[in-house]
């Protein structure tokens, strides 16, 4: 798939995982800013997104030498 069809990252933490990891390969982006708050999302959810990140996505990352 294009990214520049389809840029968005939506999953469970390891598919968001894999989906930025994937942009990295394939782009070489090195920074990513996440979006959780979709137009008329429920508070509650968009709190457990962030929360999810933080705690499950961004750790992977985090050792990682930058280049």
């Amino acid at each position: 798939m294009l990214y520049s069809e389809r840029p968005t990252v939506i999953g469970d933490p390891d598919q968001v995982i894999g989906r930025i990891e994937d942009m990295n390969r394939i782009l070489g982006i090195d920074e990513f800013v996440p979006f959780v708050n979709f137009g008329g999302m429920e508070h509650e959810l968009t709190v457990k997104s962030m929360e999810l990140f933080a705690h499950q996505v961004m750790p992977h990352f985090r050792n990682r030498s930058s280049s």
